[in-house]
């Protein structure tokens, strides 16, 4: 055997060797040894739509929005030099920050003045206090309220921007859904690339046997990738959890549970911010709506929408997101992953 011919033959040794060490100790890339992947069929939902016909969405009544629901928790007034200062403290009862106007009220012996605040941020579950300052009363009516002590005020929430419709996801309508075939409503399936069943409980010389031939497949695979540039039309192709994984591999991240899969959290980077997987093209404001109203809930400041393209609209998406629940919402194409440009 001459030199070239043994170095040859140590290098394939070698990269056998690296195989074997994680396919012996059950370790699968693809469901990171957890012997399930989320159901490509129903997205992790565990439900898909049906034939049947759509139905308006009673909740938003077809609208796709609804306004939210935000408590008066106290409210107080003062008299000042020919003005009156009203106080009300407000909570959003919501998962996502909200923007909303608050009007005052006073009331003389037979007229009505109010005034209104500039717009103000209500966060979730936080009670927020909001002051209005009413004034340009009447000499009449000044002494009226300011002398006799009759202050009646009040205070409300007048203009609050409405939510996506968490119902219909903004869309709506509500299309009849039944339960999935083919993870039986559990949202996930068992892994097709995992050997954890066969490590555990498996005959060692069918495990052998099954080392060898994927050892074999994959030194092919391994030579076939470093020929072959991955392509847009390739990643259209694979099943969706391929395409999961190769995403997330481009930001040296990780797959996200599956409990966070189904509140449309795919991965995460390698600092930890969300990334949702969208394996389609025109991608817009109301996917944009939907994984920020997600992420408002998990108090991420961040997160990423990769897909095939997006519509005109979903800088409209992105611009309320930062605007109504202060997230920065980067949307990356997959070719520009291909070709590094993130």
């Amino acid at each position: 055997m001459n030199g070239k011919r043994l170095f040859s033959c140590l290098i394939t040794i070698n990269l056998t060797l690296m195989l074997i060490v994680p396919i012996v100790n059950g370790q699968c890339y693809t469901c990171l040894d957890t012997g399930i992947i989320v159901c490509n069929n129903c997205q992790g939902s565990g439900r898909i739509p049906t034939s049947d016909p759509v139905e308006v969405c009673e909740y938003c009544r077809g609208l796709g929005v609804v306004q939210p629901t935000i408590s008066k928790k106290s409210a107080f007034a003062q008299l000042g030099d020919q003005e009156v200062y009203v106080w009300g403290t407000f909570e959003n009862d919501q998962a996502v920050g909200v923007y909303g106007i608050a009007t005052a009220e006073v009331r003389s012996e037979i007229s009505s003045f109010s005034s209104a605040s500039n717009r103000t941020y209500f966060p979730p579950n936080e009670e927020i206090e909001v002051k209005v300052v009413v004034g340009d009363f009447p000499i009449d009516d000044w002494d009226w309220i300011s002398k006799f002590g009759n202050l009646e005020t009040n205070i409300y929430l007048s203009d609050a921007d409405p939510l996506v419709c968490p119902l219909c996801d903004g869309d709506g309508i509500l299309t009849p859904q039944i339960t999935c075939s083919i993870c039986g409503g559990t949202g996930s399936v068992d892994c097709p690339d995992c050997n954890l069943n066969l490590i555990n409980g498996g005959d060692q010389n069918e495990l052998i046997i099954g080392i060898v031939a994927i050892i074999g497949v994959v030194i092919i695979a391994f030579f076939l990738i470093k020929r072959k540039k991955t392509s847009e039309s390739d990643l259209r192709k694979v099943p969706f959890y391929e395409f999961q994984n190769w995403v997330v591999q481009q930001f040296s991240g990780e797959t996200s549970s599956i409990r966070d899969s189904r509140f449309g959290i795919d991965g995460y980077t390698n600092d930890g911010d969300p990334i949702q997987i969208k394996q389609s093209d025109e991608v817009g404001k109301n996917e944009v709506y939907k994984f920020a109203n997600e992420l408002s809930k998990k108090k991420s400041r961040r997160g990423i929408i990769v897909a095939f393209s997006f519509s005109e609209d979903v800088i409209d998406g992105v611009i309320g997101a930062r605007q109504h629940y202060r997230l920065d919402i980067k949307t990356i194409t997959a070719k520009e992953l291909i070709n590094r440009k993130i």
